[in-house]
């Protein structure tokens, strides 16, 4: 798993790559319209969302901007999430809060469907993402990919789907509730801790800590 996702260090050349990619000047000097700029701004909302949140590519898709809730505590902004569960894997609602809620705002103020029933991931023509309709994703991804020198993709088989495994890992990683975890990702206990608990040794130094030696 730890080849399949992300380092820290790529997670933030990505995160700075992305904020040029879609700025006002970048996007002046590529001389693209106002729906491709769009559609930029769009991938980029859909990797930062996608880490964040760590929801399934299905359960993005299929979200809509009535299922989700951005507040404030403690001068951060949260989103709460509903997945319903005819867009997920495992067939079953949930709810869950997640970082990334000013990705949520930023992006309702960038797109031209915001009412309840619009998915959140919709071109300015009206088309949404999804499964099948996705050939924009992997161009930006993998425009991604080489504006920041990731060369070993293939070889580590990092997708799209990296993002959720980037967030799931480093939420482990970090000492996470696993059973509060697996619940807001919509998997199971078992799963978690097979796929990801051996990404790093962090967390066997941090048990073994608790004793000490007399």
């Amino acid at each position: 798993m730890r080849r399949k996702t992300f380092t820290d260090e790529e997670y933030i050349k990505i995160c700075k790559w992305l904020r040029t990619y879609c700025s006002a000047k970048q996007i002046k000097a590529d001389k693209i319209d106002e729906d491709k700029a769009f559609v930029r701004k769009l991938f980029r909302h859909y990797f930062l969302i996608h880490s964040n949140t760590m929801m399934r590519s299905g359960e993005l898709f299929g979200l809509k901007w009535k299922n989700v809730k951005v507040y404030e505590k403690n001068d951060y902004k949260w989103a709460e999430i509903i997945v319903e569960g005819e867009t997920s894997k495992v067939k079953q609602d949930r709810v869950f809060v997640a970082r990334g809620g000013k990705y949520f705002e930023r992006l309702k103020r960038l797109s031209k469907h915001t009412k309840d029933n619009d998915f959140v991931f919709t071109l300015n023509n009206g088309t949404h993402w999804h499964g099948k309709n996705r050939r924009a994703l992997e161009y930006h991804f993998d425009k991604l990919l080489n504006g920041v020198g990731i060369t070993d993709a293939k070889e580590r088989k990092l997708e799209l789907y990296s993002c959720r495994h980037y967030g799931i890992s480093k939420r482990v990683n970090n000492g996470a509730n696993i059973v509060q975890l697996a619940k807001d990702c919509g998997t199971g206990v078992e799963h978690i801790t097979k796929t990801y608990y051996h990404t790093n040794l962090r967390n066997s130094e941090r048990n073994m800590a608790i004793m000490y030696e007399e």
